[in-house]
């Protein structure tokens, strides 16, 4: 798997480019060993270009800011993971595990045919401001 980084939309849609990413092992995620940290920055996975994922699962922590999703060429800029509960993102459904109601960590899956998109946004790009990864699983 590939992770890349691309700018971040504030909830104002103010995109930025001033945002960065440490791998940390602080448990903020609720995974397990090393956790990606991101704040004001899209983190973008990738299991090689033409290829597909139908499920994606991945372990967060998010304390605070807003949060990007892009999936299939579709972006949407929202408050907290639960808002994403339950809807389906460029013909994805977004499915909160657990947690997702800020300042908290939890899961969540993303179910369905998820191809390559444009700007080297991976077959699928997260991102938020004080945001934990980890534990990200998948299957193609």
């Amino acid at each position: 798997m590939d992770i890349g980084a691309t700018p971040f939309t504030w909830s104002s849609g103010i995109v930025t480019s001033s945002g960065f990413a440490t791998i940390q092992n602080g448990g903020r995620a609720g995974g397990s060993g090393s956790e990606i940290a991101v704040n004001n920055l899209l983190i973008s996975v990738s299991v090689g270009i033409g290829q597909t994922l139908e499920a994606v699962r991945v372990s967060f922590g998010e304390y605070g800011g807003n949060l990007n999703l892009s999936i299939n060429n579709q972006f949407v800029n929202f408050g907290d993971f639960s808002q994403a509960h339950g809807k389906t993102i460029g013909g994805v459904r977004v499915n909160v595990l657990s947690g997702g109601l800020g300042n908290d960590k939890g899961q969540i899956e993303f179910i369905g045919h998820m191809t390559d998109q444009a700007s080297g946004l991976g077959q699928l790009a997260v991102g938020g401001q004080e945001l934990w990864i980890d534990d990200i699983c998948f299957s193609k």
